[in-house]
């Protein structure tokens, strides 16, 4: 059973927290909420975060983070996970005597090893502009060379206004259910460029 096959389309760039409970009542050093950025919010959120799960073992980058549960996955004894090129994860099916044992260590494997900080805070400008040329004139032409009907990019000014709450993305108009066919293709059109994440990339 497929109970995850990837790291969301905006999750990776806008998760607040993995601990959302823990964070919900913190102050931003003293000062008001309303005055701080996203940005900082979110690695304020995240560095509270750490701080209190003691069951971290070491970062890891988006596309990293899938085999890094899979690794620990297996060594916890639960094998036959596997990883997608995005850093996703797909499940094996696991028996129901089984169930709980499998939910625990996922819960783990997730504290063990979470997505580097840097990663978890909303796009810059510059960032999204080289995501919407990206859908524009990689992602786009490649998923429809595999068959899916997509449709024109939004111009950039509205991608980019709308990206944290209505979010435009290419794979939203994608539908397949098959693991290995999504699987393969999250290899053959990968949802993020290679370069979104380094220092040039951002403001």
């Amino acid at each position: 059973m497929r109970l995850a096959r990837a790291i969301g389309h905006i999750a990776v760039a806008a998760v607040v927290c993995a601990f959302i409970t823990a964070c919900e009542s913190v102050v931003m050093n003293e000062r008001d909420p309303d005055e701080a950025s996203p940005a900082e919010v979110v690695d304020e959120r995240s560095r509270i975060a750490d701080e209190i799960n003691p069951d971290l073992i070491r970062y890891v980058e988006p596309d990293g983070w899938g085999l890094a549960q899979v690794q620990c996955l297996d060594d916890a004894g639960f094998p036959g996970a596997h990883a997608s090129s995005d850093g996703g994860v797909s499940y094996p099916e696991m028996p129901a005597e089984q169930a709980s044992a499998f939910s625990s260590a996922q819960d783990l494997c997730t504290r063990q090893y979470p997505v580097d900080p840097r990663f978890r805070a909303p796009f810059t400008q510059s960032q999204l502009t080289a995501l919407h040329a990206y859908y524009e004139e990689v992602l786009v032409p490649c998923l429809e060379r595999e068959g899916h009907l997509i449709g024109n990019v939004p111009s950039l000014q509205p991608f980019v206004e709308n990206y944290f709450t209505s979010g435009w993305s290419p794979y939203s108009f994608v539908a397949v259910t098959d693991d290995g066919v999504w699987m393969q293709l999250q290899e053959t059109c990968p949802q993020w460029p290679g370069d979104l994440f380094n220092p040039t990339s951002t403001d």
